[in-house]
């Protein structure tokens, strides 16, 4: 079918349209049903437009990001995530949530070293081996190793 009898189609599953044999297709005159699409569509827009502006500020985040760990402008920043992206064949949204998330296992596993070395006097390098010899020992990644031991789970 075409578009338009889609359209139709769909409306008629909605409520909004019924099929005559002598007259077509006719549009409802009722006042509630069209009140109901009004709201669904509505509704949907709404939800459209929050995760428009989650991906949005997901974006913004990780341009922050990048441009803070590589020292550039953040327009540099957008503009090597928009190339990322290009090359890996993802969305920008995917990458970016990507570049946050191991952004912030990175500031998690920071946090828990400054916490042995405040703690147990321990150097970077020393810290880092705790943090790495716990995520062994329990079989897990340095992150999670690192937000247990600020959980409270010191190794």
């Amino acid at each position: 079918p075409n578009t338009m009898q889609r359209a139709l189609a769909q409306l008629e599953q909605d409520g909004l349209a019924k099929a005559d044999r002598t007259a077509g297709r006719l549009v409802t005159q009722d006042a509630a049903a069209l009140e109901a699409a009004r709201l669904r569509e509505a509704r949907r827009e709404a939800e459209e437009m929050k995760r428009q502006m989650e991906e949005q500020k997901l974006i913004q985040r990780a341009k922050a990001l990048l441009a803070k760990s590589e020292g550039t402008s953040e327009g540099e920043a957008y503009r090597r995530l928009q190339r990322l992206a290009m090359e890996k064949r993802c969305t920008l949204v995917s990458l970016c949530q990507a570049v946050v998330a191991q952004q912030s296992g990175r500031e998690t596993l920071r946090r828990a070293k400054e916490q042995l070395m405040a703690r147990q006097g321990l150097s970077e390098p020393e810290a880092y081996q705790a943090v790495s010899r716990e995520a062994k020992a329990r079989g897990l990644s340095l992150e999670e190793a690192a937000r247990a031991l600020l959980e409270g789970g010191a190794p």
